[in-house]
């Protein structure tokens, strides 16, 4: 707004539907009153995927994919952020892990390769 831009468009890239908690944060407390608050004129907002053929075709295709490989699930999302105190963030990726089956496969594998 400071730079002469009124109309302002959020896209709300980190979520994959609309829920009540994310309309309200994003149309009342964002598009509202922070928009009255610097001046902007119209703040609008992107809607998320929601049940969108397209993002419905690839979420179906990355479970398949997992399925025919077998793949529980990618070691990234066991990972934690870089310098990540948090120990229920660990305590949360550590159940994952084990809840998934990753941690008892890459025992095994561990296993097989110092026999």
């Amino acid at each position: 707004v400071k730079k002469g831009q009124k109309n302002l468009m959020l896209i709300p890239i980190a979520f994959v539907n609309d829920h009540i908690e994310t309309l309200h944060e994003l149309d009342i407390e964002y598009a509202q009153d922070i928009g009255k608050e610097v001046g902007a004129e119209r703040i609008g907002r992107c809607a998320a995927p929601n049940c969108d053929p397209t993002f419905i075709e690839c979420l179906a295709d990355i479970v398949s994919t997992h399925l025919k490989t077998g793949e529980t699930v990618k070691p990234q999302m066991l990972m934690t952020c870089p310098m990540c105190t948090e120990q229920t963030c660990k305590n949360a990726k550590m159940w994952w892990a084990k809840a998934t089956g990753y941690l008892d496969s890459q025992q095994k594998k561990a296993k097989a390769t110092s026999s």
